[in-house]
């Protein structure tokens, strides 16, 4: 089970939460590349059922390496995102079968569980298909509340059709008895780094923003026909 807090941030204050969290709070960073793929079933059976399917690639510090992740449907608890969560780091060798094989055997690489069981269901015999890919820049600061928890600032650009947009938040991952405090914290972070800032808004998924920032490209051109 993820349990996920994420804020939006202006792009252009990145860098001032970030100084504020490393010269007052006196917290380590470490940045990570990731290049992210999202697939679905040729019926989108998947996301019918709110669930998301991503084959990630991650650089940091000179390392490589490679994820699958399937997540379920969220449901909201306060400031908080709650869902099932499947993950698992794969070999290069597999990374590359997958990506020749356009996100076959995505599912296979998972450890068995009912969740990802049903997700085999859903899609068996069905070909996946790469939907979404854009590039997301980590910084892993912290640590955050307790030793074990960090906060990730990212700034993720999105490009279709020639168009970019580049979006920016501040999340981590708690257990479900830290929401309400993290949160409280999180967003006096912001204030406090950022004292103009109006007010701080819960951010959506990046695959939903990057659904949301196609649909706007497709209807600007189509109001220029």
């Amino acid at each position: 089970m993820e349990i996920e807090i994420k804020l939006s941030i202006p792009v252009e204050e990145v860098g001032n939460v970030k100084k504020y969290l490393i010269g007052k709070q006196g917290m380590s960073v470490k940045k990570e590349m990731r290049q992210v793929s999202y697939f679905y079933d040729a019926d989108d059976a998947l996301t019918k059922e709110g669930i998301s399917l991503r084959l990630r690639e991650v650089e940091s510090e000179g390392n490589q390496w490679w994820e699958v992740t399937l997540k379920g449907p969220g449901e909201q608890v306060s400031s908080a995102v709650c869902r099932l969560e499947e993950e698992r780091k794969i070999s290069k060798p597999e990374a590359m079968e997958i990506k020749a094989h356009k996100g076959c055997g995505l599912l296979e690489c998972l450890y068995h569980s009912d969740f990802v069981q049903k997700c085999r269901d859903l899609i068996k015999g069905k070909n996946l298909v790469l939907c979404d890919s854009f590039e997301n820049k980590r910084e892993v600061i912290g640590p955050f509340l307790r030793p074990e928890i960090y906060i990730e600032l990212d700034t993720t650009t999105f490009q279709y059709k020639g168009s970019y947009q580049t979006d920016a938040e501040i999340e981590c991952e708690v257990p479900s008895n830290l929401i309400h405090e993290a949160s409280h914290e999180l967003k006096g972070i912001l204030h406090k780094a950022v004292p103009s800032l109006p007010e701080v808004d819960d951010a959506v998924g990046k695959r939903t923003r990057m659904k949301l920032f196609k649909s706007k490209i497709d209807s600007r051109k189509l109001s220029r026909l």
